[in-house]
Order: C-alpha cells, then sequence, then structure tokens
C-alpha cells in the first residue's frame, strides 16, 4: 500500500521560515514611522518641557510604542496567515465584546470622574468654613461658603464686593490687575499647586486678561472659588486659575 500524500497545507505548522523581505515596503513602513516621530517631537517638545520640565515627555512613550509594534510585526511575519481563517469569527467576537466594554467603561469613568469633582467641591467647602446658622442649618454662598454679614464680620456680598477693596480679612487695596473680585472668601489661605503651565487671570473665565502664566508645581495660596475658578494669592499678585489646573499635593516635575 502507498502512503496517502500529505497536503502541504495539513504539514504546516503555526510558525514558519522567514520568507524575503520585500526590502522596499520595510524601508516605506520604517520612514513613515519615523517621520512620524520627528513631527510629533516637533509640534510637542516646547509644550513638554514647558509643563513637565522633560521635551521628550510625551515622546518618550511613543518610541516604546513604536518598537513593540516593530517587534509586533516581526512576530506576526513569522507566523502563518492561513491560521487566522480558522480564527476569523472569534476574532470578531472579541472585537465586539471589547468595543462594547470600551463604551461601558467610558461612561462609568465619566460618571466616576463627576461624583469625584462634586466631592472635591464639597470638601472645598467644609474646609472653607461653612457654618450653622440660627436654625442649625447650613448658611452658604453662592460659591458653597458662608456670606457674611458685612455689619458683623466686614465681609461683602453681591455686587457689593466689585466696591470694597477689602473682603472680609482679604485686602485687595492697590491690586489694580484684579477685574473681579469673589464674592466671598475662605476662613483663611489654603496651598495648592499648579499641574501645569497656566495663566493666571484679571476674571473668572477665559475671556478676562491674562495677568501671567504660572509653571508647572507652583504653589499658590487659595482664598476663594467661583463658578470653576479659584482666586489665588501668588507672587505678590492675586488672579483667578481654572480650578481644574489646581491640586493639593506638589506633582512631579
Amino acid at each position: 500500500m502507498h502512503r496517502a500524500a500529505v497536503p502541504a497545507r495539513a504539514r504546516r505548522g503555526l510558525l514558519r521560515p522567514l520568507p524575503a523581505m520585500d526590502l522596499p515596503f520595510l524601508i516605506l513602513v520604517l520612514t513613515l514611522v519615523g517621520f512620524g516621530l520627528v513631527m510629533l517631537y516637533s509640534a510637542s517638545s516646547a509644550v513638554a518641557l514647558y509643563r513637565r520640565g522633560d521635551a521628550w515627555a510625551y515622546v518618550r512613550p511613543q518610541l516604546l510604542y513604536a518598537a513593540m509594534g516593530i517587534g509586533a510585526m516581526w512576530a506576526a511575519s513569522r507566523v502563518d496567515y492561513h491560521i487566522y481563517h480558522k480564527l476569523a469569527w472569534p476574532l470578531l467576537a472579541l472585537s465586539l465584546v471589547l468595543l462594547i466594554t470600551v463604551v461601558v467603561l467610558g461612561f462609568k469613568l465619566k460618571s466616576a470622574r463627576s461624583d469625584l469633582a462634586a466631592a472635591q467641591t464639597k470638601i472645598e467647602q467644609l474646609r472653607g468654613g461653612s457654618q450653622t446658622g440660627e436654625d442649625n442649618q447650613l448658611t452658604n454662598g453662592e460659591d458653597g461658603l458662608l456670606d457674611g454679614d458685612a455689619g458683623e464680620t466686614g465681609g461683602t456680598q453681591g455686587n457689593d464686593s466689585t466696591n470694597s477693596e477689602k473682603i472680609d480679612w482679604l485686602d485687595l487695596t492697590g491690586h489694580t490687575e484684579v477685574a473681579v473680585k469673589p464674592n466671598s472668601v475662605y476662613d483663611k489661605y489654603y496651598i495648592y499647586y499648579t499641574t501645569g503651565g497656566v495663566n493666571l487671570r484679571s476674571g473668572p473665565g477665559t475671556s478676562y486678561d491674562k495677568i501671567t502664566t504660572i509653571s508647572l508645581g507652583t504653589e499658590v495660596q487659595a482664598a476663594a472659588k467661583q463658578d470653576g475658578w479659584t482666586f489665588v494669592s501668588v507672587g505678590g499678585q492675586f488672579g483667578w486659575i481654572n480650578s481644574d489646573y489646581l491640586v493639593t499635593t506638589r506633582p512631579a516635575s
């Protein structure tokens, strides 16, 4: 009896010898990767140096990913592509599961961030000196702090704060750089640190003039918060900083 010939396809294993290299195509791929990395460095180095103190901060992870991609490309070239035909449907199902997971986790992460922001605001309000009134109910101002009675504490409310140089204990005499004064202030200064290069503005919004720019990790003294902006003292000047760029612990440089 003659042994039936085994088809060549049946003798294939998972791995195969490296075929002849398509050198022009390889050079093209590596050139595109290198060009993209150079463009990324050119566009991000100044910002990374300003915000992180390291011009390579944004490019370094991409260099690692590029090296991993080249390694994965080499490994894929060793695998017999016919094996993908058997795995087509399982891989498609896995892709759909991962896509749904991304959507679900995205919603959950967004909700968690909202809850965290609300909790942080509440903590700042409590730290800022929320007090109870005569009926034992919390008496909060516009930004969650107690609006003191002008006759008893020297604090001012509403539009009166824009006409006075002193808000409770905070004296803004001579600080003409401030266009909008806070309606109320904390019971004292609280220390925060900037998470990046941020603008100190004359009012709580990006439409107000920029007073100066504050670098990463700068210590500022917070006196009030209003509409997502924090009123701070830094370098002998007063102004407003977006609260999203302030943290209670000094960030790593």
